[in-house]
């Protein structure tokens, strides 16, 4: 593969393990957020008022705003990952039928940056392409309700099925 594929390509096909644990960092955060801002608005009212229902009042706002706000924010968030890697998908989907060759030489070259040997890495790209797509053709479109997977992309997970590996 080509020092300018290295250089030039940016398709984001490596996951880290800080992208898998973005979920954690994402929860703790908001319930640190969710724990000072509940408790500044109800230190802030007792320093006001020393009856109890006006700050009962506003901590049970401001636990319930956090909340609403926490999960209008949540499912934005995932939305809009969602119609990104959507988009992204249907990048790699043109790039198939645009250039079948190149998508299968790039697809070696990630199997041989993990590793594998020039000669394994292109027999590896070439046996899940034709998996995949026995004639190396357009790949289906994805149905709307769920994700599809990715074979282009090994990094992608398979959101429809599993492939079975082949008996020996």
């Amino acid at each position: 593969m080509s020092e300018t594929l290295k250089l030039t390509h940016n398709e984001p096909h490596d996951s880290s393990l800080a992208a898998r644990l973005n979920w954690l960092r994402a929860g703790v955060l908001g319930a640190n957020d969710g724990i000072v801002s509940v408790a500044a608005t109800v230190v802030g009212v007792a320093g006001v008022t020393n009856q109890i229902s006006p700050i009962l009042v506003a901590g049970t706002a401001a636990v319930v705003g956090g909340a609403v706000s926490m999960a209008l924010g949540e499912y934005v968030s995932v939305s809009s990952q969602s119609d990104s890697q959507r988009a992204l998908i249907e990048k790699e989907r043109q790039e198939l039928r645009d250039d079948p060759d190149g998508e299968l030489a790039e697809l070696a070259h990630i199997y041989q940056a993990k590793g594998l040997s020039e000669a394994t890495a292109r027999t590896v790209a070439e046996e899940l392409t034709r998996r995949k797509w026995p004639a190396r053709g357009m790949p289906p479109s994805p149905p709307r309700s769920r994700l599809p997977s990715a074979p282009c992309c090994p990094c992608w997970p398979s959101f429809s099925r599993r492939q079975k590996p082949a008996s020996r």
